[in-house]
């Protein structure tokens, strides 16, 4: 494979790593009253102070151990979640045409093997268009083996083992939805941040504003100043709800960057008949495909 294909090839698969990641969220449940508030969670909502990002990590530990215990049951982890960018591109002419629309909704699949979180292989995503359409679908089997249908059936990754999922000596475990971002505060953090936090319904909500200098962007007519990204967070189970981030202009107008939120999330469910019929038909079809 010549670098180009090499690099146009990533840029494919980092594309689709992207979509289908990790679950963001807003609860389409009742919402719950009178929630009694840890003390770790009243004294961030009662500090006087600016909020920094030290003051944030006791309750966000917290709720990423709660989410632990909710999500860590033996058999399918379930959810459905809608994602928006409003810049996705249309990739005419190459193989992910037609595969990352502005609008979707990510059903996701993950099989659990006990209390301990130990992830099994088999997984089943099914990425669907505003429309219910299905724009991309991906299938492992308990030993590892799949891959993307749709890229397959394009010609995408034939003979290749780069959609086959490494064998690894450790197993792997689940971690909460709010790792990956308790890890993105840490790793980005700046003096210059600020934050708010209140409580609305059943969810926490947090507003983090962070500084940029006149970035200028192809997706904005104006330099952007400072992006903000709100978060919310469910009380009871620590879900991830839902993020949202806007892009400050230079005007002070602000403009949607990319939104996700929860429809809905089970653990230690069954997968319903239908779905198993679809998920094994697509690991038919993809090793047939691999022959």
């Amino acid at each position: 494979m010549n670098k180009h294909k090499s690099k146009q090839f990533c840029s494919w698969l980092l594309a689709i790593i992207l979509l289908i990641g990790a679950v963001a969220c807003e609860s389409i449940g009742v919402q719950a009253k009178d929630i009694p508030l840890s003390p770790t969670v009243d004294t961030l909502l009662t500090k006087k102070d600016p909020l920094q990002l030290a003051d944030l990590l006791p309750a966000l530990r917290e709720f990423e151990q709660i989410n632990l215990a909710y999500m860590q049951k033996p058999g399918w982890l379930h959810s459905l979640s809608e994602r928006y960018n409003p810049f996705a591109e249309a990739n005419a002419g190459t193989p992910m045409e037609g595969l990352t629309p502005k609008l979707s909704q990510d059903e996701v699949w993950t099989f659990i093997e006990d209390e301990a979180g130990t992830l099994g292989k088999s997984s089943y995503v099914v990425v669907r268009d505003e429309d219910g359409q299905v724009v991309q679908e991906t299938a492992f089997n308990a030993e590892g083996l799949g891959g993307n249908l749709t890229l397959l059936q394009r010609g995408v990754g034939i003979g290749d083992q780069a959609q086959e999922q490494p064998a690894s000596s450790a197993p792997t475990v689940l971690k909460s939805q709010l790792s990956s971002y308790i890890e993105e505060l840490i790793q980005f953090e700046k003096a210059s941040d600020t934050y708010e936090v209140w409580l609305e319904g059943d969810a926490l909500h947090i507003s983090r504003t962070y500084q940029v200098e006149n970035l200028e962007m192809e997706q904005f007519a104006e330099p952007v100043v400072a992006f903000v990204q709100d978060v919310t967070i469910d009380l009871t189970t620590g879900n991830y709800l839902s993020r949202s981030t806007n892009a400050i202009l230079k005007s002070g107008k602000a403009e949607l960057w990319s939104s996700q939120r929860l429809i809905f999330l089970e653990a230690g469910v069954q997968m319903s008949e239908d779905v198993r019929e679809n998920w094994e038909k697509a690991l038919n079809t993809i090793s047939e495909i691999k022959k």
